[in-house]
Order: C-alpha cells, then structure tokens, then sequence
C-alpha cells in the first residue's frame, strides 16, 4: 500500500510530498491500509486469502490456481520476472 502511495504522488506529480516521499508514503499506506481492514472486512479477508495462497504456492513453486465457483471458469495466476531491454527504432517510410 505504501509503494502504491509513493508511486501515484509521483505520477500525478505532487511536488511538495517529492522530498518526503518515502516517510509520507509509508505512513499513509499504513493508514489507508488500516482503514481498510475497519470499513472494507470481507474484500480484506478475500485479499489475505489470496496473499496466503499466493505464498503458499511460491514456497510450493507452483502457480496459484483456482476455478471460479458459478460457471467453473479454471483461472491460473502467475507473476514472470524479466529482464526490460529498450530498443529504439528509426522507421522512416
């Protein structure tokens, strides 16, 4: 939650937290993130589910994988890390 905070000052380019970003951000992520858990009980035990099925799974090396409960759909769930090589193309026509 706190790099989601840092991150979307940057992006929406809110000069005036730049300087503190790291400790601001933290703090209100764990703010946000604790509101969170009071107002918003069933979507945060359905995140905690995931999150502890997640790490189950990596300690497993195995995706997480699971079958949606009204038409059975199979879901598969997995993060690749890569390497991001930029490549600059001059294309003229």
């Amino acid at each position: 939650m706190s790099q989601q905070v840092i991150d979307d000052a940057r992006k929406h380019g809110i000069a005036a937290l730049r300087h503190m970003e790291r400790s601001w951000g933290a703090s209100l992520g764990r703010e946000v993130y604790d509101a969170a858990q009071d107002s918003l009980k069933r979507p945060m035990e359905l995140l905690r589910l995931f999150s502890n099925g997640g790490e189950k799974a990596d300690k497993a090396e195995k995706y997480l994988r699971w079958t949606t409960p009204i038409v059975g759909v199979p879901i598969e769930q997995y993060y690749a890390e890569g390497i991001v090589k930029k490549v600059w193309v001059n294309w003229l026509m």
